[in-house]
């Protein structure tokens, strides 16, 4: 059994600092683990739409495309910028749209960025945030949350 883990870039710059970090990293595991099978999902490749409260199984073209590749996977490395205390709004919107248990039981790993003083103590509680409002719960069903700043 493969592990398919989806590298999801949360802003629409290219070649950014984190993007080029999460792709090191990305590219490392793969040396290291020929089993996995890894795919960049750039979410400015993707036209969704912004989520306005339906259920995940109405939605259509490249929204339905994009949550069905944050549910099939078994891990997610997404990277995004923090902008005024909060990630990027793409990137909320990504999980905003994606049912509810799309992450329960599977290993999500953010890296984030911001130049600002309160880094670590803002990307703790936005990534705790990110854990209770996308996953349903504080933590049971989620097997691993780590954050890595830069």
């Amino acid at each position: 059994m493969s592990i398919q883990i989806a590298g999801i870039s949360g802003s629409f710059s290219k070649l950014s600092k984190k993007e080029i970090a999460k792709q090191k990293t990305l590219d490392f595991t793969k040396e290291q683990y020929e089993e996995i099978e890894i795919e960049i999902v750039p979410i400015s490749e993707y036209d969704f739409v912004f989520y306005d409260g339906r259920s995940p199984d109405f939605y259509i073209g490249d929204t339905l495309r994009i949550i069905n590749k944050i549910k099939e996977f078994n891990a997610l490395f997404a990277d995004s910028p923090i902008n005024r205390g909060t990630f990027s709004g793409a990137f909320k919107n990504l999980f905003d749209l994606s049912p509810n248990d799309s992450l329960k039981g599977k290993v999500v790993e953010t890296l984030a960025y911001r130049r600002l003083e309160n880094l670590a103590k803002d990307t703790v509680r936005l990534t705790k945030r990110l854990q209770t409002n996308y996953a349903g719960s504080a933590n049971p069903d989620i097997k691993h949350v780590s954050l890595h700043c830069s």
